[in-house]
């Protein structure tokens, strides 16, 4: 049943190209956005009056992540205060961590790893530093989650990482 489904979405979406029947889909492929819940600002801090209309009752309009993080002390401060009149992502319901899933996720990694160290004494700045010793004081945002995403799941954490 499948290879007899697809055919007809590819014929659609080359009628799509060529302006023939169904070219509707260009429009909803528009009004479905880059997937984050329709926050195509142009400040990016707010979302528009319709997306908040849009929203269920139970979901914070503010509850959103930054798109790129340029430091890890950027990415502490979006979860313990928020960035730019955002909520905290400490903070945030289930449904909230659902519309962010993928960025919540994988920044949880470093989240958990900060807040381990600052229980067992340390500073968040202190525990953010040693990330970066570990790690490597260039290495990016991305760098860092993936690495230390690997060595938790391989259990082969950094002795300066574990409390």
């Amino acid at each position: 049943r499948r290879i007899a489904i697809q055919p007809a979405r590819v014929r659609r979406a080359n009628q799509q190209g060529q302006g023939g029947a169904g070219g509707g889909g260009v429009q909803q492929q528009q009004q479905q956005g880059n997937g984050e819940g329709g926050t195509n600002n142009i400040n990016n801090n707010q979302p528009s009056d319709a997306d908040v209309a849009a929203l269920p009752p139970d979901i914070d309009p503010n509850a959103t992540l930054t798109v790129t993080p340029r430091s890890l002390y950027e990415l502490w401060t979006e979860y313990s205060l928020g960035i730019g009149g955002r909520k905290a992502a400490r903070l945030f319901t289930a449904a909230e961590r659902g519309r962010q899933k993928f960025k919540y996720s994988r920044r949880k990694v470093v989240w958990d790893q900060v807040s381990e160290m600052v229980r067992a004494g340390s500073t968040a700045n202190v525990a953010i530093d040693t990330i970066y010793q570990v790690y490597g004081v260039n290495t990016t945002v991305t760098q860092v989650i993936n690495q230390l995403r690997r060595d938790r799941r391989d259990n082969n954490l950094h002795v300066s990482l574990r409390t």
